[in-house]
Order: C-alpha cells, then sequence, then structure tokens
C-alpha cells in the first residue's frame, strides 16, 4: 500500500507547463532532481555577484510549474522511487485517426517520402508534439513540410520558426519545390527584419528574433509551432518564444543532434516533446541516401620558434589583466598565422582546379575575409558569406554554387553552419572549430547531400600542435590541440571514416 504522503498529483497548466502537488518535502526532492549546474556559470556577472547560485532549475518553485514535455522524466521519478504519479486532468492526447498515405495521396508531392520520414510524420502527428532528431542532409525540410500540409487541411494556422533569415527564404524556396502546383505564396508570410509580422495568412515562417517580443496573445492566432534547428533553442531568449506560445497544442521541433549536456536536452524536450530518432548518419550513407564520408585531420606542428613566439604572444596578451585568459590568445595566434592561412587555401586551390566544391567555415568574420582575400590573390572563383551579407544574396550564392565547378564559398559558422541546404559541395574545411558536438556534426552535414555527380564527401579538419614538453618531461597540450582530439573522438563515435595527417609549418 502505498503512503498517502508519497503521491505526486499533476494538473494540467497550459500547453506548456504542467502543475505538480505533493508534500513539501517530495517537491524539494523533484526540485533537486530537476536541478543543474550552468556550463561556465562562474563567469557570469550575476554569479560573480553573488545575485545567482550558478544552477538551473527547471521546477518553478513559485507556483510548482514545470515544462509538460517532461512528464514522463516525472513518471520515472516516481517509479524509481516508488511514488505514485497521478496525472488528475492531464489528458494522454493523441490522435488516432491519421492517415499519412491519404495525406501523400491528397497533396501529391514530387518526392516520394522515404519510409524514415513517414515515420517521423505518423509520430508527431499522434503524439501532437515531438523532438523528430534527423540529421543534416536527411530532408528535415520535406519532413516540415508533411506536416504543414497535414495541419493546413485541418484548417489550423502553423507558425514556423527558424533560427535565420536565409533560411526563411529557403524554408519558403523547399515548399515551392516539394510541389509547384501549391501556391506557397499565396498561404505563406515571411517574417524578418522589415517585413510585417501580422497577417491572415495560414503559415508564417519567420526567424526566433523576429517575435521575441512578442505579447502571448500573438502566439494565440496558431494552433501549430514548428521549430527547425531546435539544438538552437537553448538560450532564455529563445525559451521565452516558446513559453509565451503556452496556448499552442501541437509542438514539434526537428534537430540533426542535441548537447550532451542533460539540462539542455530537457528544455528542449519540455518545450516540444520527447525525442525521437528518425535516422542517423551511418544509416543513410548505408542506404545510399547520403554521400559517403571522409575527414581528413590536418595535424598542424608548429616550429620551435613558433612556439616560442606563441607563449611570448600570450604574455604580451595577458599583460596588467587579473584574469589570464588561456583561450583566446590561442585563437588570435593561429588565424592570424600567415603560413597555416596559406595551407588552408593552398588546399581549397588545388581541389578548385580539379573542379571540386569547398566550404571553408570560420569562427571569425576577420579571418574569412583573410582566407577570401588570399583566395582571390590565387584566381579561385570565391564567395564569401559573412553576416552583413544580405539574405537574398545568401540565397543566390546558394544557388549559384550548385551550377559551379571548382569554387570555393568562405563563410562564418553562424551564417552557414545550420541549416543551409548546398547541393554542390564536395569538401567542408574547418579553418577553426571547437569542440561542440552539435557544431561539429551540423558541420559536417553541410557537404552530405547527394547531388547525382559525387557520391563522397571529404572533411578537412585542421587541428593546431604547439604544445610544450614541461620541466618534468611530461607535454602540455595546448587548448586547441586538445578540442582537436575531443573532435576526433566524435569521429570514432559515430564510426566515421577518419585518418590523421601531419604537417609541419
Amino acid at each position: 500500500m502505498v503512503d498517502e504522503t508519497e503521491v505526486i498529483n499533476i494538473f494540467d497548466y497550459n500547453e506548456a507547463y504542467v502543475q505538480i502537488d505533493c508534500e513539501r518535502s517530495i517537491i524539494a526532492e523533484v526540485s533537486e532532481y530537476f536541478t543543474f549546474e550552468a556550463k561556465n556559470a562562474r563567469f557570469s556577472p550575476k554569479f560573480k555577484s553573488k545575485v545567482w547560485d550558478g544552477k538551473i532549475r527547471l521546477l518553478d518553485g513559485r507556483n510548482n510549474t514545470i515544462y509538460k514535455g517532461l512528464i514522463p522524466y516525472i513518471e520515472k521519478f516516481c517509479s524509481d522511487r516508488g511514488y505514485l504519479c497521478v496525472k488528475e486532468d492531464v489528458l494522454d492526447d493523441k490522435t488516432s485517426d491519421f492517415d499519412f498515405d491519404e495525406l501523400i495521396s491528397y497533396i501529391s508531392p514530387v518526392f516520394d517520402p522515404y519510409p524514415e520520414q513517414k515515420r517521423a510524420v505518423i509520430h508527431a502527428v499522434e503524439n501532437n508534439r515531438a523532438l523528430l532528431l534527423s540529421p543534416t542532409s536527411s530532408g528535415k525540410s520535406f519532413i516540415i513540410y508533411l506536416l504543414t500540409r497535414h495541419y493546413l487541411r485541418q484548417d489550423k494556422s502553423i507558425i514556423i520558426i527558424v533560427p535565420s533569415t536565409n533560411l526563411v527564404e529557403q524554408m519558403v524556396s523547399d515548399f515551392k519545390d516539394y510541389q509547384p502546383e501549391f501556391d506557397v505564396d499565396q498561404v505563406t508570410h515571411k517574417v524578418y527584419s522589415g517585413h510585417e509580422k501580422y497577417s491572415n495568412k495560414p503559415i508564417v515562417v519567420t526567424t526566433w528574433q523576429s517575435i521575441l517580443n512578442q505579447p502571448k496573445q500573438f502566439f494565440n492566432l496558431y494552433d501549430v509551432v514548428i521549430v527547425d534547428e531546435a539544438h538552437n533553442y537553448r538560450g532564455s531568449e529563445v525559451r521565452k518564444v516558446l513559453q509565451n506560445a503556452e496556448q499552442i497544442k501541437y509542438r514539434f521541433g526537428l534537430t540533426g543532434t542535441l548537447d550532451d549536456v542533460d539540462v539542455h536536452k530537457l528544455i528542449i524536450e519540455g518545450l516540444l516533446g520527447i525525442s525521437f530518432q528518425v535516422t542517423t548518419y551511418g544509416e543513410m550513407i548505408n542506404l545510399g541516401r547520403s554521400s559517403d564520408l571522409k575527414i581528413n585531420s590536418i595535424m598542424l606542428e608548429y616550429s620551435h620558434q613558433d612556439r616560442i613566439k606563441f607563449k611570448q604572444f600570450s604574455k604580451e596578451y595577458n599583460k596588467g589583466k587579473v584574469e589570464k585568459n588561456k583561450y583566446q590568445p590561442e585563437i588570435e595566434f593561429v588565424v592570424s598565422h600567415k603560413k597555416r592561412n596559406q595551407i588552408i587555401c593552398k588546399i581549397a586551390r588545388d581541389l578548385a582546379q580539379k573542379k571540386e566544391n569547398s566550404l571553408i567555415l570560420c569562427d571569425r568574420v576577420e579571418h574569412c575575409e583573410s582566407l577570401y582575400e588570399l583566395l582571390n590573390l590565387m584566381n579561385v572563383k570565391t564567395y564569401k558569406i559573412i553576416g552583413d551579407i544580405k539574405t537574398l544574396d545568401r540565397e543566390n550564392i546558394r544557388k549559384s554554387i550548385e551550377y559551379e565547378n571548382g569554387a570555393v564559398i568562405v563563410a562564418t559558422y553562424g551564417t552557414m553552419s545550420t541549416g543551409v541546404n548546398i547541393k554542390n559541395i564536395q569538401h567542408v574545411m574547418f579553418a577553426f572549430a571547437g569542440k561542440a558536438v552539435v557544431r561539429v556534426l551540423q558541420s559536417i552535414g553541410r557537404g552530405l547531400r547527394l547531388d547525382g555527380k559525387y557520391n563522397l564527401m571529404t572533411v578537412w579538419d585542421f587541428i593546431d600542435d604547439f604544445g610544450w614538453i614541461c620541466k618534468n618531461g611530461n607535454k602540455l597540450n595546448n587548448y586547441l590541440l586538445q578540442h582537436g582530439i575531443e573532435r576526433i573522438k566524435i569521429y570514432i563515435k559515430n564510426k566515421f571514416n577518419y585518418k590523421i595527417v601531419n604537417i609541419k609549418i
């Protein structure tokens, strides 16, 4: 017999939250269970001033509410402790009469869905909310299109949220490709800088930044919210957008991969739904739906003179600073290293001479500019995509590269690594990369789309080794070398075909 005090009651609060009711001591247990240490909290001014303890709490202690999508985790919490979980007025709301084949017959898209895309749509519709995990180049925008057409047929209004303005244009363009006879412009309104936010059209495609400060009443206009590239949605501002959509019942997110940090995964699942694995890179390659992948980890071994130069550069960089920074000097040193930049550009030039296209990804605008200028001096057809390049110009570059042979795009990660669909890229180069799983896998996905001419994509990952031997004889690895090793671990975990190539500079 379960003791009365060991009961957790869950009540419906709205479409974003549920409210729990139980003994105060158990509330404390639940709160602790859903509390996490924030990454890099110690660098926050609020933490330094002791206004914040550096913890993220998913349970709101003011009214004991928590994200509705976390109900399965609450149930597991209860099961593990022998508590009774009672969902007082929370319905296990399911859609049971969805006929996918009938939908396809009705809309007649140009492309037949793959089995995994069919499974994804069925799972999403039947559960009314879901976080769909599907790698870059797996056809996420087609899944979004199918979901949109289903709910449009149900006379529901849909808001599709993407992370950037170029993806607004690309999403609408993709919809037209999927079904030319479907009058997308007639039913779709685009929202980003300079566009009216309100529209009577049933489909809105927008950036999250454009609707950040909209009141809750704005979101009441919509029945369905679809979030593309959902791994980006972990900051407080984006969470605010989804929290304000508290009356939207149908919630879906799509992403290639999730951050390894538990709290970020829980926040996204809490707001959008439990994750569902649609497919993986390995499955796509094995089925012939994605290019084969080869990774060249280019280990750049710096000279003894360069290692001495870096030590001096680091000292000068941190002179007079209270908190010494060891990571930033490394970045400054490598992105301005002439010989390193020449190596990257010479590889891109040689590939261009073979009539193959490359995408070079940089972390900083100034690094993009340097590589862009150097490639132009080498007479390589080069495009540049950075933050101040207008959305329509980016879209024109994306389209034109599909007809180029022997061209290079130099771009920042922020503008190109997420969601951008380029069909004619054979090489992706990490001119600078960190160790974040999401960034690495999303960046790799930029070149995995089959284009009918090539079935192999090569990643060139440049790793910087300027560590030094300590007095005790042990080697002290620099941060960028450590991050490169972490990326190799990602390749091993995902069973990618990789090799290490050593180059002395």
